[in-house]
């Protein structure tokens, strides 16, 4: 698919199911940058410690603070046979108490989308006494220009690298295979800043 054929309004983000019954973990020590982790830019050759703080059962996705996502086996196979891209694996330790919990590993995005449309996506910068903008302190909508993707599947944006975005290949797949502890939003619900309540 080329960068002319996407539709931003198939795309999706993955969030975390409103279940609560599924598990929560902290990542122990990181012991790199997460925002280098998520992103892909750096990968563990040891494995990465989660504990599970939250939650009475196992998920299919596995969400963690800060925003760092397990995905179970049955994802990862899922992922494989359908060659999706965009998307990296490192090696997890979970542990619930002296548990060990198999079955995870992480998921690092490492496709590109380019950067947030910020007109579309209503962004409101703080700024300096300057003028210039210093950060994102409102959204709402995660749009961008699809000259900027890099075809990717699975892919992120400059100013939210934590931030998994899929085309609908992927996540009516993960649907279909009734994957658990997932919630597949449109680029529209992504929003914080501007109402409360919003995704």
């Amino acid at each position: 698919m080329s960068s002319s054929d996407l539709d931003l309004t198939s795309l999706r983000y993955l969030s975390p199911s409103k279940a609560t019954q599924f598990f929560r973990a902290e990542v122990k020590e990181v012991g790199l940058r997460d925002v280098l982790l998520a992103t892909g830019q750096e990968l563990p050759q040891s494995p990465v410690v989660f504990e599970i703080v939250k939650g009475g059962r196992a998920g299919d996705f596995l969400w963690s603070d800060p925003l760092l996502v397990l995905a179970s086996a049955r994802v990862l196979d899922l992922f494989y046979r359908h060659r999706f891209t965009g998307y990296a694996k490192y090696p997890v330790e979970v542990w619930r108490k002296d548990e060990r919990i198999a079955g995870y590993a992480g998921i690092a995005i490492v496709g590109r989308g380019g950067h947030i449309d910020q007109k579309m996506s209503k962004v409101r910068m703080v700024t300096d006494s300057g003028g210039l903008g210093r950060g994102i302190v409102a959204v709402d909508g995660l749009y961008f220009d699809p000259q900027g993707w890099d075809g990717s599947d699975i892919f992120n944006l400059e100013e939210f690298p934590k931030a998994l975005l899929m085309v609908d290949r992927v996540w009516q797949s993960l649907q279909a295979a009734k994957v658990t502890n997932f919630r597949a939003l449109p680029l529209s619900a992504f929003g914080f800043g501007y109402h409360e309540g919003h995704a």
